[in-house]
């Protein structure tokens, strides 16, 4: 994250982390921009760019397609869980929604899931 980069005082560092939340609970992504006049050894904040990557067109109706056969659409995301919101929100999903690297541990083989991971998943939206 860029204030673990640039390493601001106090303020500043809420300033900018507040801000990327923000943009995240509207389903924006962040990309800080900083700079270093010392070959990297410091670095000075300069701003922060949003960018939105909406759903494709269709997938609201894939899901809804994919619910209206019963099946059961979950999210888990290696995104911010608050971008995974946002979307999940415009597409109609729950907004319990889980990051992949809070469930999946990084040695699991992915064709034996564990029973209490696959419970875990059932819960999340």
């Amino acid at each position: 994250m860029i204030v673990d980069l640039a390493k601001p005082g106090e303020a500043e560092a809420k300033q900018v982390n507040d801000l990327i939340t923000n943009l995240a609970n509207k389903g924006y992504r962040a990309l800080g921009v900083a700079k270093s006049t010392d070959q990297g050894k410091s670095w000075q904040i300069l701003g922060v760019f949003s960018m939105f990557d909406p759903p494709r067109d269709d997938s609201k109706a894939t899901i809804d397609a994919a619910k209206a056969k019963g099946v059961n659409v979950k999210m888990i995301t290696g995104d911010d869980t608050a971008i995974a919101i946002e979307t999940c929100r415009q597409l109609g999903l729950g907004t319990n929604i889980l990051n992949a690297a809070d469930v999946f541990p990084k040695d699991m083989d992915p064709d034996n899931v564990p029973d209490d991971i696959a419970e875990t998943i059932e819960k999340a939206d």
